[in-house]
Protein backbone atom coordinates (compact mmCIF):
# COMPACT_ATOMS: atom_id res chain seq x y z
CA UNK A 1 0.00 0.00 0.00
CA UNK A 2 1.13 3.59 -0.33
CA UNK A 3 2.88 5.45 2.09
CA UNK A 4 0.37 7.95 3.02
CA UNK A 5 -2.07 5.17 4.12
CA UNK A 6 -1.12 5.69 7.55
CA UNK A 7 -2.85 5.52 10.74
CA UNK A 8 -2.60 6.92 13.94
CA UNK A 9 -0.03 5.37 16.62
CA UNK A 10 -1.24 3.51 19.35
CA UNK A 11 -0.91 5.63 22.49
CA UNK A 12 0.42 3.91 26.04
CA UNK A 13 -0.44 5.19 28.99
CA UNK A 14 2.50 7.02 31.25
CA UNK A 15 2.62 3.93 33.31
CA UNK A 16 2.39 1.86 30.00
CA UNK A 17 5.59 3.85 28.64
CA UNK A 18 7.69 3.02 31.48
CA UNK A 19 7.33 -0.67 31.02
CA UNK A 20 8.17 -0.67 27.83
CA UNK A 21 10.60 1.51 27.77
CA UNK A 22 12.57 -0.90 30.06
CA UNK A 23 12.14 -3.72 27.93
CA UNK A 24 13.71 -1.62 24.80
CA UNK A 25 16.32 -0.63 26.88
CA UNK A 26 18.02 -3.50 25.70
CA UNK A 27 17.61 -3.12 21.82
CA UNK A 28 15.32 -5.72 20.87
CA UNK A 29 12.13 -5.85 19.49
CA UNK A 30 9.15 -7.19 21.38
CA UNK A 31 7.59 -10.32 20.54
CA UNK A 32 3.67 -10.59 21.01
CA UNK A 33 2.10 -14.01 19.55
CA UNK A 34 -1.41 -14.82 19.28
CA UNK A 35 -3.15 -18.32 18.24
CA UNK A 36 -3.70 -16.31 14.36
CA UNK A 37 -0.56 -14.33 14.01
CA UNK A 38 2.90 -12.86 15.63
CA UNK A 39 3.49 -9.24 16.38
CA UNK A 40 6.84 -7.67 16.71
CA UNK A 41 6.85 -4.02 18.40
CA UNK A 42 9.65 -2.36 17.36
CA UNK A 43 10.93 1.31 18.64
CA UNK A 44 11.30 3.53 15.07
CA UNK A 45 13.78 5.90 16.62
CA UNK A 46 15.54 5.84 19.46
CA UNK A 47 12.84 5.38 22.60
CA UNK A 48 14.03 7.60 24.80
CA UNK A 49 13.80 10.89 22.29
CA UNK A 50 9.96 10.30 21.53
CA UNK A 51 8.72 7.58 23.92
CA UNK A 52 5.55 9.45 23.66
CA UNK A 53 4.65 8.58 20.30
CA UNK A 54 6.73 6.41 18.49
CA UNK A 55 5.01 4.27 16.31
CA UNK A 56 4.88 0.41 16.48
CA UNK A 57 5.89 -2.22 13.82
CA UNK A 58 3.69 -5.26 13.53
CA UNK A 59 5.36 -8.24 12.42
CA UNK A 60 3.14 -11.52 11.17
CA UNK A 61 4.46 -14.76 11.02
CA UNK A 62 4.21 -15.05 7.19
CA UNK A 63 7.69 -13.56 6.08
CA UNK A 64 6.15 -9.66 5.77
CA UNK A 65 6.24 -7.24 7.89
CA UNK A 66 3.66 -4.54 8.06
CA UNK A 67 4.58 -1.12 9.23
CA UNK A 68 2.32 0.71 11.10
CA UNK A 69 2.27 4.52 11.57
CA UNK A 70 5.83 4.43 9.93
CA UNK A 71 6.72 8.23 10.33
CA UNK A 72 10.59 7.77 9.37
CA UNK A 73 13.37 5.75 7.97
CA UNK A 74 14.05 4.93 11.35
CA UNK A 75 11.54 1.86 11.47
CA UNK A 76 12.72 0.36 8.48
CA UNK A 77 16.05 0.23 9.34
CA UNK A 78 15.30 -0.69 12.41
CA UNK A 79 13.36 -3.78 10.74
CA UNK A 80 15.90 -4.66 8.37
CA UNK A 81 18.21 -5.61 11.19
CA UNK A 82 16.29 -7.80 12.98
CA UNK A 83 14.37 -9.37 10.20
CA UNK A 84 16.53 -8.88 6.87
CA UNK A 85 14.70 -11.77 4.73
CA UNK A 86 11.06 -10.62 5.36
CA UNK A 87 9.35 -8.47 3.07
CA UNK A 88 8.37 -4.59 4.07
CA UNK A 89 4.70 -3.50 3.64
CA UNK A 90 3.05 -0.32 4.96
CA UNK A 91 -0.31 -1.73 5.91
CA UNK A 92 -3.42 -0.44 7.61
CA UNK A 93 -5.23 -3.74 9.50
CA UNK A 94 -8.20 -3.39 11.54
CA UNK A 95 -7.38 -7.03 13.03
CA UNK A 96 -3.56 -6.12 13.91
CA UNK A 97 -4.53 -2.66 15.31
CA UNK A 98 -6.80 -4.91 17.06
CA UNK A 99 -4.09 -7.03 18.39
CA UNK A 100 -1.81 -4.26 19.33
CA UNK A 101 -4.50 -2.36 21.25
CA UNK A 102 -4.99 -5.77 23.15
CA UNK A 103 -1.24 -5.87 23.85
CA UNK A 104 -1.02 -2.29 24.94
CA UNK A 105 -3.93 -2.67 27.24
CA UNK A 106 -2.01 -5.63 29.29
CA UNK A 107 1.08 -3.47 29.46
CA UNK A 108 -1.18 -0.10 31.03
CA UNK A 109 -3.35 -2.94 33.32
CA UNK A 110 -0.20 -3.97 34.47
CA UNK A 111 -0.22 -7.60 33.71
CA UNK A 112 2.00 -8.17 30.68
CA UNK A 113 0.03 -10.13 29.63
CA UNK A 114 0.89 -13.32 32.07
CA UNK A 115 -1.62 -14.42 34.60
CA UNK A 116 -0.27 -17.88 35.74
CA UNK A 117 3.26 -18.92 36.93
CA UNK A 118 4.65 -20.12 33.71
CA UNK A 119 3.43 -17.29 31.53
CA UNK A 120 2.13 -17.95 28.05
CA UNK A 121 -1.07 -17.09 25.85
CA UNK A 122 -4.54 -18.23 27.45
CA UNK A 123 -6.02 -20.53 25.08
CA UNK A 124 -9.80 -19.03 23.61
CA UNK A 125 -12.75 -20.67 23.50
CA UNK A 126 -12.47 -20.87 19.36
CA UNK A 127 -8.97 -22.42 19.75
CA UNK A 128 -10.47 -24.80 22.57
CA UNK A 129 -12.86 -25.48 20.15
CA UNK A 130 -10.83 -26.20 16.99
CA UNK A 131 -8.27 -28.35 18.87
CA UNK A 132 -10.81 -30.63 20.02
CA UNK A 133 -12.83 -30.83 16.10
CA UNK A 134 -9.15 -31.85 14.58
CA UNK A 135 -8.45 -34.95 17.48
CA UNK A 136 -11.73 -36.01 18.54
CA UNK A 137 -13.92 -34.77 15.62
CA UNK A 138 -16.40 -33.36 17.97
CA UNK A 139 -16.46 -30.86 21.05
CA UNK A 140 -19.05 -32.99 22.52
CA UNK A 141 -17.09 -36.39 23.02
CA UNK A 142 -13.70 -36.47 25.47
CA UNK A 143 -10.95 -37.97 26.08
CA UNK A 144 -11.02 -41.91 27.72
CA UNK A 145 -9.32 -41.98 31.04
CA UNK A 146 -6.64 -43.86 29.45
CA UNK A 147 -5.89 -40.97 27.03
CA UNK A 148 -5.90 -38.86 30.07
CA UNK A 149 -3.60 -40.21 32.27
CA UNK A 150 -1.34 -40.82 29.71
CA UNK A 151 1.97 -38.92 30.79
CA UNK A 152 6.02 -38.55 29.49
CA UNK A 153 7.34 -40.52 32.19
CA UNK A 154 10.94 -43.01 31.90
CA UNK A 155 11.15 -46.34 33.78
CA UNK A 156 13.56 -46.79 36.85
CA UNK A 157 17.48 -46.24 35.60
CA UNK A 158 17.84 -50.00 37.82
CA UNK A 159 15.46 -51.28 35.85
CA UNK A 160 15.52 -53.40 32.48
CA UNK A 161 14.74 -50.18 30.14
CA UNK A 162 16.96 -47.18 32.16
CA UNK A 163 16.30 -45.73 28.44
CA UNK A 164 12.44 -46.44 27.99
CA UNK A 165 9.25 -44.39 28.12
CA UNK A 166 6.68 -45.92 29.26
CA UNK A 167 3.57 -46.77 28.05
CA UNK A 168 -0.16 -47.89 28.02
CA UNK A 169 -2.43 -49.66 25.76
CA UNK A 170 -4.80 -47.19 24.47
CA UNK A 171 -3.89 -44.62 21.61
CA UNK A 172 -1.26 -42.45 23.42
CA UNK A 173 1.17 -45.78 23.00
CA UNK A 174 1.53 -44.56 19.71
CA UNK A 175 2.53 -40.83 19.86
CA UNK A 176 4.91 -41.74 22.96
CA UNK A 177 6.66 -44.62 20.71
CA UNK A 178 7.27 -41.99 18.03
CA UNK A 179 8.65 -39.63 20.79
CA UNK A 180 10.81 -42.23 21.74
CA UNK A 181 12.32 -43.06 18.70
CA UNK A 182 13.31 -39.29 18.80
CA UNK A 183 14.72 -39.62 22.07
CA UNK A 184 16.58 -42.40 21.18
CA UNK A 185 18.47 -40.59 18.21
CA UNK A 186 19.39 -37.72 20.51
CA UNK A 187 20.48 -40.29 22.90
CA UNK A 188 22.25 -42.50 20.90
CA UNK A 189 23.26 -40.93 17.87
CA UNK A 190 23.46 -37.30 19.02
CA UNK A 191 27.37 -37.38 19.52
CA UNK A 192 29.02 -35.64 17.12
CA UNK A 193 31.89 -38.39 17.84
CA UNK A 194 31.32 -41.53 18.93
CA UNK A 195 32.34 -45.56 18.88
CA UNK A 196 29.89 -48.56 18.64
CA UNK A 197 31.02 -48.81 22.44
CA UNK A 198 29.90 -45.49 23.36
CA UNK A 199 26.43 -46.09 21.11
CA UNK A 200 25.84 -49.54 23.19
CA UNK A 201 26.45 -47.86 25.93
CA UNK A 202 23.92 -45.11 25.65
CA UNK A 203 21.11 -47.36 26.50
CA UNK A 204 21.96 -47.06 30.00
CA UNK A 205 21.93 -43.10 30.38
CA UNK A 206 22.27 -41.07 33.76
CA UNK A 207 19.26 -39.12 34.69
CA UNK A 208 20.70 -36.30 32.70
CA UNK A 209 21.81 -37.77 30.04
CA UNK A 210 17.46 -38.90 29.69
CA UNK A 211 16.53 -35.87 30.58
CA UNK A 212 18.45 -34.11 28.24
CA UNK A 213 18.03 -36.30 25.18
CA UNK A 214 13.98 -36.37 26.03
CA UNK A 215 13.92 -32.39 26.26
CA UNK A 216 15.78 -32.36 22.65
CA UNK A 217 13.57 -35.06 21.00
CA UNK A 218 10.64 -33.11 21.87
CA UNK A 219 11.66 -29.93 21.02
CA UNK A 220 12.87 -31.50 17.09
CA UNK A 221 9.69 -32.78 16.75
CA UNK A 222 7.85 -29.49 17.71
CA UNK A 223 10.15 -27.80 15.32
CA UNK A 224 10.03 -30.05 12.29
CA UNK A 225 5.78 -29.54 12.18
CA UNK A 226 6.12 -25.90 12.83
CA UNK A 227 8.86 -25.99 9.63
CA UNK A 228 11.45 -24.49 11.71
CA UNK A 229 10.36 -21.64 11.82
CA UNK A 230 8.42 -21.59 15.27
CA UNK A 231 7.14 -23.68 17.80
CA UNK A 232 4.33 -23.67 19.79
CA UNK A 233 4.24 -25.79 23.56
CA UNK A 234 0.99 -26.12 25.66
CA UNK A 235 1.29 -26.58 29.43
CA UNK A 236 -1.60 -26.75 32.13
CA UNK A 237 -2.75 -24.82 34.70
CA UNK A 238 -4.98 -25.55 37.46
CA UNK A 239 -7.57 -22.65 37.10
CA UNK A 240 -10.05 -22.95 34.15
CA UNK A 241 -9.72 -20.31 31.31
CA UNK A 242 -12.69 -20.27 28.77
CA UNK A 243 -16.24 -20.78 30.72
CA UNK A 244 -18.81 -23.56 30.52
CA UNK A 245 -20.80 -23.89 27.45
CA UNK A 246 -23.69 -26.31 25.61
CA UNK A 247 -21.50 -26.34 22.91
CA UNK A 248 -18.42 -27.89 24.53
CA UNK A 249 -18.09 -30.50 27.12
CA UNK A 250 -14.70 -29.93 29.52
CA UNK A 251 -12.04 -32.02 29.82
CA UNK A 252 -10.01 -30.69 32.62
CA UNK A 253 -6.93 -30.33 30.15
CA UNK A 254 -8.39 -28.32 27.17
CA UNK A 255 -10.05 -25.40 29.22
CA UNK A 256 -7.05 -24.82 31.07
CA UNK A 257 -4.20 -24.42 28.76
CA UNK A 258 -1.77 -21.61 28.32
CA UNK A 259 0.14 -21.75 25.18
CA UNK A 260 4.01 -19.93 24.37
CA UNK A 261 4.85 -19.21 21.46
CA UNK A 262 8.91 -19.74 20.32
CA UNK A 263 10.93 -18.54 16.78
CA UNK A 264 14.27 -19.98 18.02
CA UNK A 265 15.29 -23.45 18.77
CA UNK A 266 17.00 -22.96 21.62
CA UNK A 267 14.66 -20.87 23.40
CA UNK A 268 11.94 -23.84 22.72
CA UNK A 269 14.62 -26.56 24.06
CA UNK A 270 15.68 -24.76 27.10
CA UNK A 271 12.12 -24.14 28.00
CA UNK A 272 11.06 -27.57 27.30
CA UNK A 273 13.99 -28.75 29.77
CA UNK A 274 12.87 -26.24 32.30
CA UNK A 275 9.32 -27.74 32.10
CA UNK A 276 9.91 -31.12 31.67
CA UNK A 277 8.11 -31.93 35.01
CA UNK A 278 5.11 -30.57 33.37
CA UNK A 279 4.56 -33.45 31.39
CA UNK A 280 5.31 -36.05 33.20
CA UNK A 281 2.53 -35.37 35.98
CA UNK A 282 -0.70 -37.50 36.10
CA UNK A 283 -3.23 -34.37 36.64
CA UNK A 284 -1.86 -32.49 33.30
CA UNK A 285 -2.03 -35.40 30.57
CA UNK A 286 1.46 -34.76 29.46
CA UNK A 287 0.48 -36.42 26.01
CA UNK A 288 -2.36 -34.63 25.40
CA UNK A 289 -0.22 -31.43 25.86
CA UNK A 290 2.19 -32.66 23.46
CA UNK A 291 -0.72 -33.77 20.68
CA UNK A 292 -1.64 -30.12 21.01
CA UNK A 293 1.75 -28.53 20.99
CA UNK A 294 2.37 -30.43 17.92
CA UNK A 295 -0.92 -29.14 16.48
CA UNK A 296 -0.55 -25.91 17.10
CA UNK A 297 3.18 -25.83 15.60
CA UNK A 298 1.86 -27.07 12.60
CA UNK A 299 -1.59 -24.89 12.47
CA UNK A 300 -4.54 -26.32 11.99
CA UNK A 301 -5.05 -25.14 8.61
CA UNK A 302 -1.90 -26.30 7.06
CA UNK A 303 -3.14 -30.09 9.06
CA UNK A 304 -6.53 -29.88 6.69
CA UNK A 305 -4.41 -29.07 4.24
CA UNK A 306 -2.21 -31.68 4.37
CA UNK A 307 -5.14 -34.59 5.05
CA UNK A 308 -7.07 -32.72 2.26
CA UNK A 309 -9.70 -32.40 3.89
CA UNK A 310 -11.51 -30.53 6.81
CA UNK A 311 -13.43 -33.28 8.42
CA UNK A 312 -10.77 -35.76 8.78
CA UNK A 313 -9.38 -36.45 12.16
CA UNK A 314 -6.39 -37.12 14.08
CA UNK A 315 -7.63 -39.92 16.28
CA UNK A 316 -9.83 -42.78 14.93
CA UNK A 317 -13.72 -43.29 17.05
CA UNK A 318 -11.55 -45.86 19.32
CA UNK A 319 -8.81 -42.73 19.86
CA UNK A 320 -6.21 -44.57 18.28
CA UNK A 321 -3.70 -43.57 16.09
CA UNK A 322 -4.36 -42.58 12.48
CA UNK A 323 -1.49 -42.47 9.87
CA UNK A 324 -1.84 -38.66 9.40
CA UNK A 325 -0.81 -38.37 12.91
CA UNK A 326 1.86 -41.14 12.65
CA UNK A 327 3.18 -39.05 9.62
CA UNK A 328 2.90 -35.72 11.50
CA UNK A 329 5.34 -36.93 14.74
CA UNK A 330 7.68 -38.62 12.31
CA UNK A 331 7.63 -36.27 9.27
CA UNK A 332 6.00 -33.12 10.32
CA UNK A 333 3.85 -33.42 7.62
CA UNK A 334 0.11 -34.98 8.55
CA UNK A 335 -0.37 -37.22 4.96
CA UNK A 336 -2.84 -39.81 5.84
CA UNK A 337 -1.09 -42.04 3.05
CA UNK A 338 2.33 -43.54 3.47
CA UNK A 339 3.78 -43.93 -0.22
CA UNK A 340 6.46 -41.87 -1.70
CA UNK A 341 5.31 -38.75 -3.33
CA UNK A 342 1.62 -38.06 -4.67
CA UNK A 343 -0.09 -40.02 -6.48
CA UNK A 344 -2.25 -39.26 -9.43
CA UNK A 345 -2.84 -43.04 -10.93
CA UNK A 346 -5.29 -45.94 -9.71
CA UNK A 347 -3.92 -49.10 -9.66
CA UNK A 348 -5.90 -49.58 -12.63
CA UNK A 349 -3.70 -46.62 -14.65
CA UNK A 350 -6.74 -44.54 -14.38
CA UNK A 351 -5.97 -40.70 -13.82
CA UNK A 352 -7.39 -39.94 -10.24
CA UNK A 353 -9.70 -36.86 -9.66
CA UNK A 354 -7.70 -35.72 -6.83
CA UNK A 355 -3.75 -36.82 -6.20
CA UNK A 356 -3.00 -38.82 -3.06
CA UNK A 357 -0.61 -37.11 -1.18
CA UNK A 358 2.63 -39.34 0.18
CA UNK A 359 5.53 -38.64 2.06
CA UNK A 360 7.94 -36.36 -0.32
CA UNK A 361 11.44 -36.58 1.82
CA UNK A 362 13.01 -39.55 3.40
CA UNK A 363 12.78 -39.27 7.06
CA UNK A 364 15.50 -39.59 9.98
CA UNK A 365 12.38 -42.39 11.94
CA UNK A 366 11.53 -44.97 9.73
CA UNK A 367 7.95 -46.46 9.74
CA UNK A 368 6.89 -49.89 9.14
CA UNK A 369 3.50 -51.65 8.79
CA UNK A 370 1.70 -54.95 8.87
CA UNK A 371 -1.76 -56.12 9.42
CA UNK A 372 -2.87 -60.05 8.76
CA UNK A 373 -6.17 -59.15 7.95
CA UNK A 374 -4.98 -57.44 4.57
CA UNK A 375 -4.94 -59.77 1.62
CA UNK A 376 -1.89 -60.31 -0.10
CA UNK A 377 -2.35 -58.49 -3.02
CA UNK A 378 -3.92 -55.68 -1.36
CA UNK A 379 -1.49 -54.49 1.65
CA UNK A 380 -1.08 -50.82 3.09
CA UNK A 381 2.30 -49.66 0.50
CA UNK A 382 4.70 -48.14 2.93
CA UNK A 383 7.35 -45.96 0.56
CA UNK A 384 11.16 -45.95 0.64
CA UNK A 385 10.96 -42.52 2.40
CA UNK A 386 10.16 -44.15 5.62
CA UNK A 387 11.44 -47.12 5.16
CA UNK A 388 15.11 -46.80 4.38
CA UNK A 389 15.23 -43.94 6.92
CA UNK A 390 18.93 -41.24 7.80
CA UNK A 391 18.80 -43.60 11.09
CA UNK A 392 18.43 -46.80 12.13
CA UNK A 393 15.36 -46.56 13.89
CA UNK A 394 11.93 -47.74 13.13
CA UNK A 395 8.28 -47.05 14.52
CA UNK A 396 6.20 -50.43 14.09
CA UNK A 397 2.59 -50.98 13.68
CA UNK A 398 1.81 -54.63 13.38
CA UNK A 399 -1.57 -55.77 13.79
CA UNK A 400 -2.61 -52.30 15.26
CA UNK A 401 -0.39 -52.54 18.13
CA UNK A 402 3.05 -49.71 18.34
CA UNK A 403 6.24 -50.70 18.80
CA UNK A 404 9.97 -49.72 18.41
CA UNK A 405 12.67 -51.59 16.11
CA UNK A 406 16.23 -49.63 16.58
CA UNK A 407 19.85 -50.25 16.18
CA UNK A 408 22.40 -48.94 17.98
CA UNK A 409 25.14 -49.57 14.84
CA UNK A 410 25.01 -46.59 12.41
CA UNK A 411 26.35 -48.32 9.54
CA UNK A 412 23.28 -50.79 9.11
CA UNK A 413 21.88 -47.44 7.17
CA UNK A 414 24.92 -46.47 5.43
CA UNK A 415 26.95 -49.84 4.59
CA UNK A 416 24.55 -52.58 3.19
CA UNK A 417 27.39 -55.23 3.65
CA UNK A 418 26.08 -54.82 7.39
CA UNK A 419 22.72 -55.80 6.84
CA UNK A 420 23.79 -59.73 6.02
CA UNK A 421 23.64 -60.39 9.75
CA UNK A 422 22.87 -57.56 12.48
CA UNK A 423 20.62 -57.09 15.49
CA UNK A 424 17.77 -54.88 16.31
CA UNK A 425 16.15 -54.21 19.49
CA UNK A 426 12.41 -54.18 19.98
CA UNK A 427 10.48 -51.93 22.44
CA UNK A 428 6.65 -51.68 23.17
CA UNK A 429 6.66 -49.65 26.36
CA UNK A 430 4.95 -52.37 28.20
CA UNK A 431 6.21 -53.09 31.57
CA UNK A 432 5.05 -56.73 30.58
CA UNK A 433 7.43 -57.45 27.42
CA UNK A 434 10.98 -57.90 28.76
CA UNK A 435 14.17 -56.80 26.83
CA UNK A 436 13.50 -58.09 23.35
CA UNK A 437 16.99 -58.66 21.14
CA UNK A 438 16.31 -59.51 16.97
CA UNK A 439 18.89 -61.30 15.32
CA UNK A 440 18.62 -60.78 11.72
CA UNK A 441 20.16 -62.80 8.67
CA UNK A 442 19.87 -61.90 5.67
CA UNK A 443 21.96 -63.60 3.05
CA UNK A 444 20.87 -67.10 3.46
CA UNK A 445 17.60 -66.13 4.43
CA UNK A 446 14.61 -68.04 5.50
CA UNK A 447 14.32 -71.80 4.52
CA UNK A 448 10.49 -73.37 3.60
CA UNK A 449 10.25 -76.71 4.70
CA UNK A 450 7.59 -77.09 3.43
CA UNK A 451 6.62 -78.63 -0.67
CA UNK A 452 2.67 -78.33 -1.16
CA UNK A 453 1.29 -75.00 -1.74
CA UNK A 454 -0.99 -75.74 0.95
CA UNK A 455 1.90 -76.50 3.65
CA UNK A 456 3.68 -73.43 2.76
CA UNK A 457 0.59 -71.32 3.56
CA UNK A 458 0.80 -72.83 7.32
CA UNK A 459 3.88 -72.34 7.60
CA UNK A 460 3.86 -68.77 6.86
CA UNK A 461 1.07 -68.59 8.95
CA UNK A 462 2.98 -70.12 11.71
CA UNK A 463 5.39 -66.78 11.50
CA UNK A 464 5.22 -64.35 14.23
CA UNK A 465 3.36 -61.09 12.98
CA UNK A 466 6.39 -58.89 13.75
CA UNK A 467 8.71 -61.19 12.06
CA UNK A 468 5.93 -60.23 8.82
CA UNK A 469 6.68 -56.97 9.32
CA UNK A 470 10.39 -57.07 9.09
CA UNK A 471 10.29 -58.75 5.77
CA UNK A 472 8.36 -56.13 4.26
CA UNK A 473 11.86 -54.38 4.67
CA UNK A 474 14.79 -57.43 4.56
CA UNK A 475 12.22 -60.04 2.30
CA UNK A 476 13.09 -63.54 3.14
CA UNK A 477 15.09 -62.81 6.13
CA UNK A 478 15.88 -65.33 8.51
CA UNK A 479 14.91 -64.17 12.09
CA UNK A 480 15.98 -65.09 15.87
CA UNK A 481 13.97 -64.49 18.94
CA UNK A 482 17.38 -64.99 21.20
CA UNK A 483 15.39 -67.50 23.20
CA UNK A 484 12.67 -64.95 23.86
CA UNK A 485 9.50 -66.18 23.23
CA UNK A 486 7.89 -64.27 20.12
CA UNK A 487 4.87 -62.13 21.61
CA UNK A 488 4.02 -59.68 18.83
Amino acid sequence: MEAENKSNPTHLSQDGLKRLTRLFDDGRPIEFSTMKRSLTLVASEPWLARRDKAPLLLHSRYKTLYLDNCESDMTETKAREHFPREELMRHESRDLKQDASHFTKDFKNGTDGHENSFGGIPIDFETAMELRKIVLGSTIHVYSQDWRQSILDFYDLVGPFPYGLQTIRCGSRALTLCIQAYFLKHLIFGREYQSIQQAQNSLKPSEFERNRALARAMSDILWRAGERQRAYVCLRQDKRIIGPSNAYRDDDITEKIYIHVFTKFMDLEMFIKRHLAHFSEAKNGGCILFLYSLILSRTIQRIHEDMDSCSEKLLTDNEDSTPALVNLLLTGVATKMLHNGDTIYDEHGRLLTKALRGVKERGQIGYLYWDKNEADDNRTEVGSMLKVPKLPIWVTQVNKQFGLLFSTNIDLIRDWRTEHNFNLHYYTGLSSHGPTRLTIETRIGRQMRSKTQMAKKEELNRIPPLEHCIMTKWYGAEISWNGTIPFV
